[in-house]
């Protein structure tokens, strides 16, 4: 990765839907989930328009985590980013701000 300066980190701790991580350009690095619901979702967007999505496997059984790691510069939003998480109990998104 190719990122030189400060990363922030939003952490979620419940559901939501179209919640502001921040509002401004930045690029998304990461993003880490624990699960101990049903099957969920976590959704990143720029603005309105979802740039990532990816279901998470149904932790109520077997508690399930992962840390998903973009390459490069990561994913861009030029606007402001924003999540959805649904039936995920528990996430962290790593951004750069700019």
């Amino acid at each position: 990765m190719s990122i030189q300066g400060s990363i922030s980190s939003f952490s979620v701790t419940s559901v939501g839907s179209g919640q502001t991580i921040y509002n401004g350009p930045a690029r998304i690095l990461g993003v880490y989930y624990m699960n101990t619901e049903a099957t969920g979702t976590i959704i990143l967007y720029d603005d309105t328009t979802e740039v990532f999505k990816i279901q998470i496997p149904d932790g109520a059984t077997t508690e399930n985590s992962n840390y998903i790691e973009f390459p490069g510069d990561g994913i861009r939003v030029d606007t402001s980013l924003k999540y959805t998480f649904t039936l995920v109990k528990y996430g962290t998104i790593l951004y750069q701000k700019g």
